[in-house]
């Protein structure tokens, strides 16, 4: 399951920010390709695109990572500029487009197994090539008063979802009205992915006409590098704008070990 589910606190949030707002579908090209199409992506401004193939690459033509083989620390353009836009049911183009990749799911397979010191995990069942597509956390989407005031769940993993502009919505509450994505009712295999200093996963967010601005419309991993079959899938969990207390065991060469960082 890679779908994102929504709380009716969180539906009725973004139907406030939505209003007025037009989801008319685009005259995209069949495909969003060719030299001065302008796809619908252009309205987004996020610095990760599709390429032709499928593959997430930085709009400069960069893939993530910039060098295939090494399992090095992510770049500054990976830590703050994960972001990409892509096409679904509201843009003209065709089925076929690849920016509809992760609209048309998974194409690999994984395999979910126990490690001795990591709890469960997550291994490609398949080679991945660098950019390519994994999965997207499937999760509830809430407000932060249902997750502070509903029955006490399962937050053992979450992302926030802000806006595409960056603007913190303030509710009548004066509280962050910023919606999260969490595992407390259902989760998929991103639940057990887990964490390098050096990772060979990237997480992006991803933006659609579905949700517009308002809203990521998944948040997916995707290979920053190539990974080969029965490699496990880990992604860096650290974000260096936090100082959130977190001790790694991942063992890589550039390993944080017990210095703070943050969950993203």
């Amino acid at each position: 399951d890679q779908e994102m589910r929504w709380s009716d606190g969180s539906t009725q949030h973004l139907k406030k920010l939505r209003k007025g707002k037009s989801l008319a579908m685009t005259s995209c090209a069949d495909t969003c390709q060719g030299v001065g199409h302008r796809c619908c992506e252009a309205s987004f401004r996020c610095p990760m695109t599709i390429n032709e193939d499928g593959l997430l690459q930085s709009k400069e033509g960069l893939f993530p990572c910039g060098i295939d083989g090494e399992r090095v620390p992510r770049t500054a353009m990976e830590t703050y500029g994960t972001s990409v836009a892509v096409c679904d049911e509201y843009c003209g183009c065709s089925e076929n487009c690849p920016k509809r990749t992760i609209g048309r799911g998974p194409q690999k397979m994984q395999i979910l197994f126990r490690t001795p010191d990591c709890g469960w995990s997550v291994r490609s069942a398949e080679k991945l090539v660098r950019g390519e597509y994994i999965f997207s956390f499937a999760g509830l989407v809430c407000t932060q008063d249902e997750i502070q005031n509903g029955p006490k769940q399962d937050t053992s993993m979450f992302f926030d979802l802000p806006p595409k502009s960056g603007v913190i919505n303030i509710n009548a509450t004066g509280k962050n009205a910023i919606l999260t994505i969490t595992t407390c009712l259902f989760a998929n295999e991103f639940k057990y992915t887990n964490h390098s200093c050096c990772p060979n996963a990237i997480i992006c967010r991803v933006y659609s006409r579905k949700h517009g601005e308002d809203a990521p419309s998944a948040i997916s991993l995707f290979a920053r590098q190539t990974i080969d079959v029965f490699d496990e899938i880990v992604y860096d969990y650290f974000h260096p704008s936090h100082n959130f207390p977190f001790i790694c065991k991942c063992g890589g060469y550039a390993c944080r070990g017990g210095r703070k960082g943050d969950l993203l």
